[in-house]
């Protein structure tokens, strides 16, 4: 795994911190990607959440349409997480009775590479983030930077980070698909 190019890789617009997630997951495994991307982040990540919308999913599969306006849905990233590393990746849902055990879980996922988190409102998810390591350096696309998570964040009523608080679900390896993960994959 590589670390990040320096320089601000900020979501262009406020819909797509997915496809920002998605953007800075492949620079962290394709170091000749994250070379080419670096200078046009800004258009790559339009270019990839456009791809995430469509129809049709990264893998060519059918999947339910989503409007823009809500950001990327979690089926098309964790799609687009398991082209960028070479093996299937699940959503997992956090209940808010489950919050405090979140952050082990999470943890946990970590084992097989960066994982994707959508925090949001109480009421809807609206953020995705990217975990990048046990000790939970975060890359934030809102603000294009890495921060440090609090250990304790998950476990409070609000997650102390920026705007958005309550974490909603993450973006996982799949188990049963890790041993075929390849750490140097290319996205479509």
């Amino acid at each position: 795994m590589r670390s990040l190019p320096d320089g601000p890789l900020r979501q262009p617009d406020q819909f797509s911190c997915g496809a920002a997630v998605v953007v800075v997951y492949r620079m962290l495994h394709d170091g000749a990607y994250a070379e080419e991307t670096a200078g046009r982040f800004g258009d790559e990540v339009l270019t990839t959440h456009r791809r995430l919308l469509r129809l049709r999913g990264s893998d060519g599969r059918l999947q339910l349409p989503w409007p823009r306006f809500l950001g990327t849905p979690p089926w098309a990233l964790a799609r687009a997480l398991g082209i960028a590393g070479g093996c299937r990746h699940r959503v997992r849902w956090i209940p808010p009775w489950r919050r405090a055990r979140a952050l082990a879980d999470v943890r946990a996922a970590l084992t097989s590479g960066p994982v994707a988190v959508y925090v949001g409102s109480r009421w809807l998810p609206r953020h995705v983030l990217l975990v990048i390591d046990p000790e939970l350096h975060t890359y934030d696309p809102a603000h294009g930077d890495v921060v440090l998570l609090d250990s304790t964040a998950f476990a409070r009523p609000k997650l102390a980070l920026r705007r958005w608080g309550h974490p909603w679900a993450w973006i996982e390896t799949d188990a049963g698909d890790s041993t075929n993960c390849s750490s140097e994959t290319a996205a479509d």
